[in-house]
């Protein structure tokens, strides 16, 4: 029987074992004392019996955590968050600027009030009737009579221009001449409104429609006449750079109200000359 080559190392390794202290005595009678450096030699000794009981463990590495690469772009976004938090609050702090400082808005606002002006001055209807086209019909060729309830009859003279009114919520008749204009409404007598509180809430719509615009009245004379409860007014209608100056007479029978109108369209400022403007509106306006 073959001994194994293992068995056969073993035995010999055994065997040329000597005593750890005897690699260090130079003779058996006289030992030799010990000194500092073989007591250190000794500490670095190995017992090899000892030294089999010990499995060889390897020592895995660690493993590096990813954390420390987010680290700098991490930090780096708290430092930019903190610099716009801080100035945030500066700006929030400081007095804030208007509108009307900023170069942008305020060629904004001109732009705007230049093409308002320009709607207006070429459709001034648009506050009268509402933005509905107004389509002309024919011009008078000599003056004519509109009647249009008992005791009230319209007289247009020649060269006034008549529009088509089927479409206008109110209007029945719209005539123009040169710069004045004259139409009325008919409207359902309300139970709850006053005639000229339902006059005011149609005219004030149709004019409220753009921003910045202002209607005004007042009340000249309030009578009765037959039948018919009627009430002149004064009103003025502002709007970005135009004066539309009116009268108005308000009559009002057992069912209907009749909202008569003439209006003179003027640059803004021009004084009222509602004088003028009564003598023409007596002319058209028939109540007799």
């Amino acid at each position: 029987m073959k001994r194994s080559r293992r068995s056969e190392y073993g035995k010999k390794r055994n065997s040329s074992k000597k005593n750890s202290e005897q690699k260090f005595q130079f003779s058996k009678t006289a030992p030799k004392k010990s000194t500092p450096t073989i007591d250190r030699l000794k500490s670095f000794e190995i017992d090899e019996n000892q030294e089999k009981k010990y499995r060889n463990r390897k020592v895995k590495p660690k493993k590096k955590s990813g954390c420390f690469n987010y680290q700098l772009p991490l930090g780096v976004v708290i430092v930019i968050f903190i610099v716009k938090l801080i100035s945030g609050v500066v700006r929030i702090t400081d007095e804030p600027k208007t509108w009307k400082d900023d170069p942008i808005m305020l060629e904004v606002e001109r732009k705007s009030k230049a093409s308002l002006q320009n709607i207006i001055g070429k459709n001034t209807t648009f506050l009268l009737v509402g933005p509905r086209p107004m389509k002309e019909v024919f011009q008078l060729k000599k003056d004519s009579l509109f009647p249009v309830i008992p005791y009230v009859n319209i007289h247009l003279y020649k060269g006034f221009h008549l529009y088509d009114a089927s479409l206008l919520l109110t209007s029945q008749l719209f005539a123009k001449f040169s710069k004045y204009y004259f139409f009325y409404d008919r409207v359902k007598k309300s139970s709850y409104q006053s005639m000229t509180n339902q006059w005011t809430e149609i005219r004030g719509k149709l004019a409220g429609r753009i921003e910045g615009t202002n209607f005004s009245h007042e009340e000249t004379k309030n009578y009765h006449f037959k039948e018919l409860q009627i009430a002149e007014k004064e009103f003025k209608i502002t709007a970005s750079g135009l004066e539309l100056h009116g009268l108005a007479t308000l009559v009002e029978d057992k069912t209907h109200r009749y909202f008569f109108h003439f209006i003179s369209k003027e640059k803004e400022g021009t004084y009222f000359n509602a004088p003028f403007l009564k003598k023409y509106l007596n002319y058209y306006l028939k109540i007799q």
